[in-house]
């Protein structure tokens, strides 16, 4: 009930205590979706071996075998909270990847002069781009008849407006398009990119 309350960044768990015993509360925490995901260090007396696999197989994440010293248990926590973090993000990343490719959206990353960094499926699949001739590399702006318009929404989504939103057409006669593209400022470590997303109307 407190790890659901608080929701811990880690959970030490003695295994000798009464009514029940750490493993038993070491499976009740993994088999709840609200709380499975927190690291879990066991905190034993028990030196043996079928001990550690018994907390193993319950879903602990490292043992401290007592008695321990503050540092070792600081260093043990550190590092499984660490783990922890870097799984956690690496899901993320992994979730948005998932979400990026199969956005029925176009999405494409590019610099302040239109080259493109990125792109989705749907992306090559909107501008026509055969497997072997993808979106990445070229210039978002040969896309359009009106390369400086593109331009201007990327860099009005770098400098003064958050999200910039225009219609763009494309193509000519029975083949024209007219676009949606919404181009916003995406963080990266070495400063804001402009992301577009681009879809028919």
């Amino acid at each position: 009930d407190k790890a659901r309350e608080l929701h811990p960044d880690l959970i030490l768990l003695d295994v000798m205590m009464p009514e029940i015993d750490g493993y038993g509360v070491c499976r009740l925490i993994r088999q709840d979706p609200a709380i499975g995901r927190i690291p879990i260090i066991i905190v034993t007396a028990l030196h043996d071996q079928h001990s550690r696999l018994e907390g193993l197989r319950a879903g602990a994440d490292d043992f401290v075998t007592k008695p321990c010293s503050r540092d070792e248990v600081r260093a043990r926590v550190r590092t499984i909270a660490s783990l922890n973090r870097f799984r956690a993000i690496a899901e993320e990343r992994s979730r948005f990847q998932q979400l990026y490719e199969l956005s029925p959206a176009a999405i494409v990353l590019a610099d302040a002069q239109g080259q493109v960094l990125a792109a989705n499926r749907q992306a090559d699949s909107t501008f026509g781009r055969p497997p072997d001739q993808p979106l990445l590399g070229t210039a978002i702006t040969a896309c359009f008849p009106d390369g400086n318009a593109v331009l201007d929404l990327i860099r009005a989504a770098l400098d003064d407006e958050p999200r910039a939103i225009r219609e763009l057409r494309r193509g000519h006669g029975a083949t024209e398009q007219i676009l949606s593209v919404l181009s916003a400022p995406v963080p990266e470590r070495s400063g804001s990119k402009p992301a577009a997303m681009i879809a028919p109307i």
